[in-house]
């Protein structure tokens, strides 16, 4: 008995021996100290989710029953607790199997004794019946840690996918505000159209009475009137556009277009300024870059697993229980049973198998490695560009709207000039498509700067967004 239970200390003490090479994260001290474009220097807004630092109560409302209804959102969350599940099913490798196993059996035989020279000779049938109650254990031997590996990279893996929800619930939201402030912009533009339909077909009823007159000439009247229709037509179009937003926006929200509608509401104000903080936080706080390095330490736990598959499979049975012939005695202690045993399975001749299963071990760990980087350059590249595109959008915003300012007052002194007959009315008509056009220009960057700002939330890994494993809990709860 002495030698069994040292047998089972040995092996016990050296099982979970990893073959496979010792992970390291990814240092950030190779990342740059400072963004390329001139950050914002701002305070970090003390809001509890990143949209809103915008201070938009429809947003904050429309956020919030994206992220309960969303059904790609829900497929990201059970994601989370499928791979949390299959790591708990690659746990139970690491434990000894126990199973009770109760039997009856009843073995029937003819027996021959014709030829036996006493009473009761002859040919009958012989029963063998046996009740058996064991508990049978087996314990596959995790020497070269094969289920430690394996369960390593399912745990890695389970954690990627907490980080992929957090990808999808910051796609969600930045989508979400973005195309809600592309349907704000759309409805300051149709202010700006509507404005410009009701002056120009002022416009032409005034000039077709001229003309009624004989104050001017028809194609006054007919450039009028295709200045008005041209507006009206512009008009549909932006009407279209904001129906598009307000379907999208309906899609985010999990409920069915034809149900939804989105209030006029036309944008007005400048975004706010966002930091971006350093280029090491920024990769600290990016889910994507997160859930790149745990798929590339999922990847190399695997490498182990693929090594221990060269050396021999050592297993434990043994069981104990109780086993008798008749019922009546089974539960009794001379009925009892035990049985202890080892084998062992080391493959010899396999065709390259093992060797090949390394190779494509190590060819998945390079590609998630790989992975990693490419995701590490993206994240940077996205933040500089965000950075970028706020800066000079909002320089062409100011420089828009003075050109607005211009354009009115250009438009005013063609009209006046007009009615004292010193120009034509293609210079009033020139004017106020000028007008427009500047209008529409500086609404659409104002929209603009308003997706850069989101960008950059979404960029650093959205600053504010709530995470992942309070929503899963939340989820799970409800």
């Amino acid at each position: 008995m002495k030698k069994i239970v040292s047998f089972l200390f040995f092996f016990l003490l050296f099982s979970a021996c990893h073959l496979g090479p010792k992970y390291q994260k990814p240092s950030v001290d190779d990342a740059p100290t400072e963004w390329k474009g001139p950050e914002q220097a701002v305070k970090t807004p003390d809001v509890e989710f990143w949209w809103e630092v915008f201070e938009d109560e429809e947003l904050n409302r429309l956020e919030s029953q994206a992220v309960k209804h969303n059904p790609s959102l829900y497929v990201a969350l059970e994601r989370v607790i499928e791979a949390r599940a299959k790591a708990g099913v690659s746990f139970a490798n690491l434990i000894p199997q126990l199973t009770f196993n109760p039997a009856y059996s009843n073995l029937s035989t003819k027996t021959d004794l014709s030829g036996l020279p006493h009473e009761g000779s002859g040919i009958f049938r012989l029963h063998q019946i046996n009740y058996i109650m064991p508990l049978d254990l087996s314990y596959q031997l995790d020497l070269w840690g094969t289920y430690r590996g394996q369960y390593n990279s399912a745990v890695f893996h389970a954690q990627a996918q907490e980080e992929a929800y957090k990808v999808a619930l910051l796609t969600l939201t930045s989508d979400l505000a973005s195309a809600y402030y592309l349907l704000r912009t759309l409805d300051a533009q149709l202010d700006v159209l509507q404005s410009t339909i009701e002056m120009r077909k002022n416009a032409f009823e005034i000039n077709h009475s001229r003309w009624e007159a004989g104050l001017v000439n028809y194609s006054d009247v007919s450039r009028a009137s295709l200045e008005y229709t041209n507006a009206q037509a512009e008009f549909s179009d932006a009407k279209r556009l904001r129906t598009i937003q307000e379907n999208r926006i309906a899609q985010l929200l999990g409920i069915p277009s034809s149900s939804f509608t989105m209030p006029h509401s036309p944008l007005k104000n400048a975004p706010p300024e966002v930091p971006a903080g350093l280029p090491s936080t920024a990769l600290l706080r990016r889910p994507d870059v997160a859930e790149a390095e745990r798929n590339m330490a999922s990847q190399q736990a695997l490498i182990g697993v693929a090594k221990a598959a060269f050396f021999p499979q050592i297993s434990l049975t043994g069981a104990i229980g109780l086993a008798s012939p008749d019922l009546k005695n089974l539960l009794s202690w001379q009925s009892r049973l035990w049985e202890i045993g080892a084998a062992a399975a080391q493959t010899v001749i396999d065709g390259g198998r093992n060797s090949s299963n390394l190779d494509v071990a190590w060819a998945q760990f390079r590609q998630a490695s790989g992975g990693y980087q490419a995701q590490v350059l993206l994240a940077f590249g996205e933040v500089e560009n965000s950075l970028s595109n706020i800066e000079w959008q909002a320089l062409q915003f100011a420089s828009l709207q003075k050109s607005v300012d211009s354009a009115k007052l250009t438009t005013s002194l063609s009209s006046e000039r007009y009615n004292k007959g010193l120009v034509t009315y293609l210079d009033v008509v020139d004017s106020e498509r000028e007008e427009l056009q500047v209008e529409i220009s500086a609404l659409h960057t104002l929209g603009q700067r308003y997706i850069s700002t989101i960008q950059l939330i979404k960029a650093i890994g959205g600053t504010w967004v709530v995470s992942a494993s309070d929503v899963l809990k939340k989820s799970t709860e409800e």
